[in-house]
């Protein structure tokens, strides 16, 4: 049985130790530990301030190269993609940044914006019954040489695809082929592309009822970006009737229908992302079509680089570019202007060599006289 007796004890034990610990700090020990507290401070306190200033020296080295990118960019963009169309679609989040400095680097590079669209989160997270019902009224609107085989959430970015390329290619009709040349020996020459301008915004207009883009298409694309950044988190799915595919497995197949049908793509991400779309349509390695990629963490020389990619892509060359060991860091070469579309009205075309024959020009008569 516990008395008051134990009480005391155990007070007494209490404050005695109380007192050791009191004159041992305040005596032999006291120094040894208040030194060892203050050299560990003064290693943290010394640490941190290097930290600190390795951060200001990066952070300033960041800003001299994305400087040092601004100012050479008229230089490294000038007349590269003159009259020439490109549209942009952004996918994820944390973009709108990026958006603008590639949108200025096309401006630069004489380009105009045909559509800025995002491709929204719907895309891959829809469930199979809303893709269907969108692929039903896109296939009334595609031609079956268009369609194939596709399934239904492929036949998305087929419809996407032509929505952006202005629609699918008309067949010519009869009279339409132009000679070119002088003295009554010239060549026929095949007549110029017309696309389905009406399909094309029906195409657009199904895909934004059915929530899986915003964002508007001003007129045909001759090349396409696409800006990529971090994805929302994955939504969780107990539904029978939900999506059959991640975004991972969506988005790249509808970047690979686009440059399917002939427009160069260019798909731009940022670094150490992990499955990131980048890095996902590299490893799908699909053949067909021109589809270049774009790994930079700084912004201005990413735009620069994606405008290379889009001059280059519509030249018929593709890369991957960028930060990543089996990444080429730029373009192999400054790709040559890229020369507008001749006015198809006007019966005439570029000298096999390459060089413009001022008689292209909007002025020049569709009859030349022979």
């Amino acid at each position: 049985m516990i008395n008051f007796r134990y009480h005391v004890v155990s007070l007494v034990a209490v404050f005695l130790a109380l007192a050791i610990g009191v004159v041992l700090g305040a005596g032999p020990l006291g120094g040894p530990i208040e030194n060892s507290l203050a050299d560990q401070v003064s290693a943290l306190r010394a640490e941190k301030d290097e930290l600190r200033a390795e951060l200001d020296a990066a952070a300033r080295r960041g800003d001299y190269t994305s400087e040092t990118f601004a100012a050479l960019e008229t230089r490294a963009l000038g007349d590269l993609l003159t009259e020439r169309s490109v549209a942009l679609i952004s996918i994820g989040t944390e973009v709108e940044a990026r958006e603008e400095a590639i949108i200025a680097a096309l401006g630069v590079a004489g380009a105009g914006l045909s559509g800025r669209i995002h491709l929204e989160d719907r895309w891959a997270t829809a469930s199979a019954q809303a893709v269907t019902n969108c692929a039903t009224t896109l296939r009334a609107l595609l031609s079956p040489e268009a369609l194939g085989a596709a399934s239904d959430r492929e036949v998305l970015g087929i419809g996407l695809a032509f929505a952006l390329a202005g629609g699918e290619v008309q067949p010519p009709t009869t009279g339409e082929e132009t000679a070119v040349g002088t003295g009554g020996s010239g060549h026929q020459q095949p007549p110029p592309v017309v696309r389905d301008a009406e399909q094309a915004a029906a195409l657009w207009t199904a895909l934004e009822t059915a929530d899986l883009v915003s964002g508007n298409i001003e007129k045909a694309a001759d090349a396409v970006v696409v800006l990529a950044g971090p994805y929302p988190p994955e939504p969780h799915r107990v539904d029978k009737n939900a999506a059959d595919g991640s975004r991972h497995e969506t988005l790249p197949a509808a970047i690979h229908a686009i440059s399917r049908i002939g427009l160069p793509v260019v798909v731009s991400g940022p670094d150490q992302v992990k499955n990131d779309l980048v890095r996902r349509i590299i490893d799908a390695n699909v053949t067909g079509g021109v589809l270049s990629t774009v790994v930079s963490p700084v912004t201005t020389a990413e735009a620069i680089t994606v405008a290379w990619a889009a001059a280059a892509g519509i030249n018929g060359v593709s890369g991957n570019y960028g930060m990543g060991g089996d990444f080429a860091k730029l373009p192999p070469y400054r790709p040559a202007p890229v020369e507008p579309e001749p006015d198809p009205g006007t019966g005439t075309g570029d000298p096999p060599d390459g060089s413009v024959d001022p008689s292209s020009g909007p002025d020049a008569s569709a009859n030349p006289e022979t």
